[in-house]
Formats: C-alpha cells, structure tokens, sequence
C-alpha cells in the first residue's frame, strides 16, 4: 500500500515538518504502549520538528540524533488486534550515533543515449572506435579485454541475459568446478559479448586512448529496471605503467596482519607507491564521474570501505600488481593506490534493502516503483590517477537538505499503532495468520512524487518488519520526520 502527499519532493520535507508531529498529537510522552528507553542522553521536550525560517530547514538545534530521539536505544513490546489479525510487536533497535540527518532528493537516471556521445568524446576524443563485439575465443588466456568480459557477464547477469543460450554449463565445466561458475577463465565454451540494441536494454561497446592508455568501454542501459551500467577498464595492464609488464591487479586487505602482526606491506617487502591523501583519491574519483561520466555526486557518496559486502566491508581494499597472473599464490610486485566504493550510506545510514525472502522475489522487489533507489560499484585509484571504473547507476542526487529533526522515540508506537490498525491489508498477508513484528531499524527509504515519477526525495524512515513461519510478510516504513506512513510492502505481492 503506497501513501504519497501531493508535491512530495522538497515542500515535503520543509512543509510537513513545521506542520506534522506524532501522527498529528502534541509531543507527549506515550507509556502505554510499552515504548522503553535507556535515559542516557535524552533531552527536554522542547523540540517538535524541523521549523521553517526563510523557506529553509533549520538545523535541529545543535543536537545529535540520539538527543532528538532521547534515547540510546529503542524497545517496543506491545499486542493488539488489525483488521481482525492478531499483532505482536517485540523489538529493538541501537540509535546510530551519529551528529544529524539529511534528506535526498534524487531523479531516476534516463537510458543515457543523449549523453553517450559526450561520454565517449571526453574519455576518447579523436581515437574512439566502436567495437561490434568482443569474442572470449581470441581472448583466450590473454589479459587483452579479460577484465571486460567480466564485466560484461556481471551486467548480462543483472539484466537476466543469457549469454550461453541454454547450454548446458556443466558439460564445459573443467574438474572440481561447480555448476554455478560462470567466469570466462573456468569456462571453455564459448561466448561473444556484442554490441547489442535489443528492446529491453543496450549494451554498446568502445575503446579507445584515455591518458595514454588503451581503454575499452561498456556503456549499457535496461530499460525493465531503469539502470545505468558502465564499465572502463585498461585492454591490458601492460601499458598502463610505462616500462612495466604487468597481467594482474588484485585487491588486498590493507589492515591486515598475518598471525605474527607482519602487515600486508611487510610481508611482501612493498609500501603503497600512491601518495595521494584519502581526499586528493576521493577528489580524483569524483571529478572522473562528474567530468568524464556526466554523473551527478555528493559528498558522502564514495567510502574506502565496501559496505555492500559484509565479509569484506570492515577493511580497505590496496591495489597489487602483479607481472604473471597466478590467483592466490600471486607474487605482489607493485602496490598502487586504493580501491573506492559507491557507498550505500547516507548521514551514516543504509537504505532499505527491502523484504528479503528469496533472491527472485528480491531483485523483483528491488526494481519496483517502490524500490530503494541505490548506485553502486567500485573505482581504483592509483598514482597515475583513475585506473578502472565499474558501476550501476539509477539515480542522481539532485539536492540535499540536512539537518532534519526527527520524531521523538516515545511517540513511535502511536503511531505505529494506528498505521497498522488503520491500513493493513489481511488479504495480502497469505496465509499468515497473525503479525509478529520483530525487526526494526532507522534506515532511508524513498517517497516518490505523483507528479513526477522519475522523482523520489530519501526520507529518514522506520523500518517495521513482520515474520511468520520465520519468514517476512509484510514492512511498514514510517516517516521518521513526522511518524507518517510512506508504505506497507507485502512480501510476494
């Protein structure tokens, strides 16, 4: 169920905040309905929303998000009944501890071909050239194009492309291999990745010379999930570093000691030959993607630390060289630069990721005109300056008002009481037969404009999630601004 306000975008935030307070209430304390706080950093009551001053949002007065909140941590125990349904609420969340809050107002990137041209003007100038395919057979073992063709088959994966037209994997598969594998090097048969303009989605391919340097480009759109793909990648190491030779490029865990406290440096008799500061390689990514990808960027949009990845997210990623390619047992021979990442977070908080049962039911889920809107990908940096870019882009972030106050914590179950009871829907609960609420997190979650449906403004949010049967059916997203409802999303609906 999708609940909007008319003009949505940016008189969203301003206006309703001024006007809207728990669920229309006056900022009591609410105890009935099992609303626990730990009193440590709480504040006084004074404060009720984001005001307007000269049609802008003030800052929330100097407090954190945990004085506006006036708690450390939220626990929410409550039972009552919805539309005949039994509901359970027994949860808990960690307030971050972080200074203030922002809202994002973002466009849905358009399928690009207007400035496809331009892009390829200002990486390639005179030396463009199109290439109506690249064929995996005269690649071979050669590193020529090797890692475009891998990222080629991760774009033709995430449009649901099959480039193996129905053939059987495990006939080519080489011993010990599993049936999943479908990187080119563990793969014998063959594959073309063409220059393809289907109905569906784009995918175009060039190369040329960008600072010396053979590049080859994938420029890439789907129409179905309104994605932007590109990727830029040297055809061959080879040239990339004068003088040298090298086959591979891997990514090291910068911060990490063996068992007898040996860095990453020590143990390969090397030190980082890349003396650009964090900010001189941030500069540098961001002016690539402003300048030479026409892409729209933020402050916070670039991290050393890939937060899409849980098991490699705590550290930073080095860059390692190697002259012959040999997997893990690769001989280091050079260390240059840093490996960036197109960052979910946002004021230190993550997007929704939305109902996450099922991979199918996820990616579905995802790309709706509900979905969380979110850029991702990787760019290297090293001491020559840009050496790789590989990204899906869906959205530009086309203003930002920071400092938003937020609904004090005591009033959430109010109003979390009175959404469900008033817009839960039992029909598209399956065949759950009561809710159980039990998953609760501050997170971002996009508030379209009915006047405009590439237009979405990010919104600090609630996140209520239901399970049943260990599985969840149904998130109710409440505005943290106000603790109005933005949606309930059905799981499989």
């Amino acid at each position: 169920m999708k609940m909007s306000n008319a003009n949505i975008i940016k008189s969203f935030i301003l206006i309703i905040c001024m006007l809207l307070t728990a669920c229309g209430k006056t900022d009591d304390i609410v105890t009935d309905y099992g609303v626990r706080t730990d009193n440590s950093g709480q504040s006084d009551n004074a404060d009720k929303g984001t005001e307007l001053k000269g049609g802008q949002a003030l800052s929330a007065n100097g407090k954190t998000v945990r004085d506006m909140l006036g708690t450390n941590n939220i626990e929410i125990y409550d039972n009552f009944d919805a539309d005949g349904i039994p509901v359970e609420v027994d949860t808990k969340c960690p307030v971050p501890d972080i200074s203030s809050v922002s809202a994002y107002q973002l466009m849905r990137v358009d399928d690009g071909r207007a400035d496809e041209g331009k892009i390829v003007d200002a990486l390639f100038g005179d030396t463009k050239e199109e290439l109506s395919e690249i064929d995996t057979v005269d690649v071979g073992w050669d590193t020529s194009y090797m890692e475009l063709c891998d990222d080629y088959q991760s774009i033709a994966d995430a449009m649901g492309i099959d480039l193996y037209n129905g053939v059987d994997l495990s006939d080519y598969l080489r011993p010990g291999e599993e049936d999943y594998d479908k990187h080119i090097n563990n793969i014998d048969v063959p594959v073309h990745y063409l220059w393809s303009d289907e109905e569906d989605y784009y995918i175009h391919l060039y190369k040329g010379v960008y600072e010396g340097v053979e590049y080859g480009l994938i420029y890439a759109y789907s129409y179905k999930y309104k994605i932007k793909y590109i990727s830029f990648r040297p055809v061959t190491l080879e040239t990339y570093f004068p003088g040298e030779k090298y086959e591979e490029c891997s990514s090291y865990n910068e911060e990490a000691d063996d068992s007898y406290g040996t860095s990453i440096f020590s143990f390969f008799n090397k030190e980082n030959e890349c003396k650009l500061s964090d900010e001189e390689m941030i500069k540098t990514a961001k002016d690539f993607l402003s300048d030479k990808l026409m892409l729209k960027s933020y402050d916070d949009m670039l991290s050393f630390y890939d937060d899409a990845n849980v098991y490699s997210g705590e550290h930073r990623s080095l860059l390692g060289f190697s002259e012959k390619m040999g997997g893990l047992n690769t001989r280091v021979d050079r260390f240059d630069g840093n490996e960036l990442f197109l960052t979910q977070k946002k004021s230190g908080i993550f997007p929704s990721t939305g109902l996450r049962n099922d991979e199918a039911y996820y990616r579905d889920y995802l790309y709706s005109e509900s979905c969380v809107l979110s850029n991702g990908g990787r760019i290297r940096v090293t001491s020559r300056g840009i050496l790789s870019v590989s990204l899906s882009w869906q959205a530009d972030v086309t203003d930002v008002t920071e400092n938003i106050s937020l609904l004090k914590a005591d009033n959430l179950m109010e109003c979390f009481r009175t959404t469900v009871q008033n817009n839960i829907e039992k029909d598209r609960l399956g065949t759950a037969r009561q809710l159980y609420f039990n998953r609760l997190k501050l997170c971002y979650y996009p508030v379209g404009n009915p006047d405009n449906d590439k237009e979405y403004t990010f919104v600090p949010t609630w996140e209520f999630t239901a399970t049943a049967q260990a599985r969840a059916v149904a998130a109710v997203y409440i505005n943290a601004i106000d603790g109005s409802l933005i949606e309930i999303a059905y799981s499989g609906k």
